[in-house]
């Protein structure tokens, strides 16, 4: 190697990255999720709930009672019924796909 001294630069800035601004706390759940009010990260409250009621008011039967919104990591709102399961077969697929697409 010609220059080693630039090869040690770079990986510096590989492993360490070049961070300008400060990463916010995600939080990956363990066994159980971890939940927090949504001020916390940065949600208006108000704006949730109203944004919850009305897709409840949409959503039929089961409405929102089965929901849960994420964020950062943590759990900022969820509905009475969040234990059921169900049974999704093959919509996991477009679900993840659109998931990967958005990141």
């Amino acid at each position: 190697m010609k220059n080693p001294s630039l090869i040690l630069i770079l990986l510096f800035f590989i492993i360490n990255g070049c961070k300008s601004q400060p990463e916010e706390h995600i939080v990956f759940p363990q066994k159980n999720w971890q939940i927090a009010r949504p001020e916390s990260q940065g949600i208006n409250k108000k704006n949730l709930d109203a944004a919850m009621a009305y897709l409840d008011s949409v959503c039929g039967k089961v409405g929102t009672s089965r929901s849960m919104v994420i964020k950062n990591g943590y759990v900022i709102w969820q509905g009475d019924d969040i234990k059921s399961r169900h049974l999704v077969w093959s919509c996991t697929k477009s679900f993840m796909s659109t998931c990967l697409g958005l990141l």
